[in-house]
């Protein structure tokens, strides 16, 4: 039997054939950049907007910005008990494959440690937007006077994994050798659900004997303690139960803004009427941002169908899987007219780079105050930058798609004044 002949024993019988397409989301092929790799479903007219692909176990994939909405918000017949394709291990993912009441009750728990008020409360009096352009700041300091630098281990791994670790987890900054592969290897694991049951299991061992019963014993100001001794539905959670969310978290809050400041630091770079105008109007910043959001989308989830169901007058029975990957709802014509071109002034922003409906990010304030901040306080240091001439950016397509390493270089000003000598920044941002 072939390699195609086990790909068709894979499609149901419920599936019609013309709706049938080979199509691996951890495998680009010869494409190097993941969003041209979604756009391509939509510029081919063989493909179906909705389709089924036998890779991967087998799954439908939805392409089109308006239908990945309707998923994201329909809890009664979309489920989130699975959001990974292939599946996980049982068991691991805790709240973010919760639905309904349950699921309600333990995003409450996590909610208020995402406040500014939180934040602000674990930064000893520090404002959190001086606190965030201080963190940026310390880290231009060391790499400037270099003219360059590789991005993603040099800052991108540095900037918001130090504001989560102080503000949020109080985990220590020397456990961070042993946190980032882990955090990596679930988040951007390929096809192979041991690799990403290995990992997790991996932060499963560091929360239980490390962090769990230090924050039972002495508990902080701080989100994991918040959820160690948190209840929900009137209850205490068990073991599991922290273990796997305080887990979700840690990824969540180590991974995604990594990811997307790659890419926002990756388009400024090979736009420099951006920088400029950017410099110019500081105050477009926060438009900037979601602009910036919705083109550069990063995350490919599923949902589990919970019932036989039509939808756009296709069959979906239960227990299929579904691709919502917002990466194609980013570059979709039929919702963002020239959706590949970032434009600034775009009068349609809304995107689904956070979902939406009831999973929609708890993080994604705390995200674009990063984003923001960032923005603002790089251009005001490295006005001018480009990706390093012979260098490569070679993308990820995964579960969270990446850029793994992105160099870039710039002119050395001739003095650049330490951080603690410098004035803060006056122009506001946004919130």
């Amino acid at each position: 039997m072939t390699a195609t002949d086990d790909l068709a024993t894979a499609v149901p019988a419920h599936v019609p054939a013309e709706l049938v397409h080979d199509f691996d989301f951890y495998n680009m092929g010869d494409e190097t950049d993941v969003h041209r790799f979604y756009r391509s479903l939509h510029d081919r007219p063989d493909v179906p907007d909705i389709f089924w692909t036998p890779r991967n176990g087998g799954h439908w994939v939805v392409t089109r910005y308006a239908d990945l909405v309707r998923v994201f918000e329909d809890r009664e017949n979309f489920s989130s008990r699975q959001q990974l394709i292939p599946a996980p291990p049982e068991g691991l993912l805790g709240l973010v494959t919760l639905d309904g009441e349950e699921h309600s009750a333990f995003r409450k728990l996590v909610q208020p440690s995402l406040t500014t008020p939180f934040v602000e409360g674990n930064t000893e009096g520090e404002r959190i937007d001086a606190y965030i352009a201080r963190v940026c700041n310390d880290l231009i300091d060391d790499m400037l006077p270099r003219g360059g630098c590789e991005f993603f281990t040099e800052f991108s791994t540095k900037m918001p994994i130090e504001v989560v670790m102080k503000t949020l987890v109080d985990l220590p900054e020397e456990d961070l050798p042993r946190l980032m592969p882990l955090v990596d290897a679930v988040a951007h694991a390929g096809s192979d659900p041991e690799e990403f049951g290995a990992a997790f299991f991996g932060l499963a061992m560091y929360m239980a004997s490390e962090v769990v019963p230090k924050r039972r014993a002495n508990p902080g100001n701080d989100m994991l303690s918040a959820i160690v001794h948190g209840t929900v539905l009137g209850r205490p959670l068990t073991d599991e139960e922290i273990i796997a969310t305080c887990n979700v978290m840690i990824i969540g809050g180590l991974d995604t803004v990594t990811s997307m400041l790659l890419y926002t630091v990756w388009h400024l770079a090979e736009h420099p009427e951006h920088r400029r105008r950017l410099r110019e109007e500081p105050a477009l910043i926060p438009k900037a941002v979601e602009e910036l959001l919705r083109r550069y989308a990063i995350l490919n989830v599923c949902r589990y169908v919970a019932r036989d169901t039509d939808f756009n007058g296709i069959h979906f029975a239960e227990g299929d899987l579904v691709l919502v990957p917002s990466t194609a709802g980013a570059v979709d014509e039929s919702q963002y007219p020239d959706a590949m071109t970032v434009d600034f002034d775009r009068a349609n922003k809304k995107h689904v780079s956070f979902s939406r409906g009831a999973h929609s990010c708890v993080g994604s304030l705390l995200a674009r105050r990063e984003m923001r901040i960032f923005i603002a306080e790089w251009l005001r240091r490295i006005p001018d930058f480009s990706v390093k001439p012979g260098t490569t950016v070679e993308m990820q397509a995964a579960i969270a798609n990446r850029i793994k390493e992105l160099h870039l270089v710039w002119d050395v000003p001739e003095t650049s004044a330490p951080a603690s000598v410098r004035s803060a920044p006056t122009t506001r941002i946004g919130a």
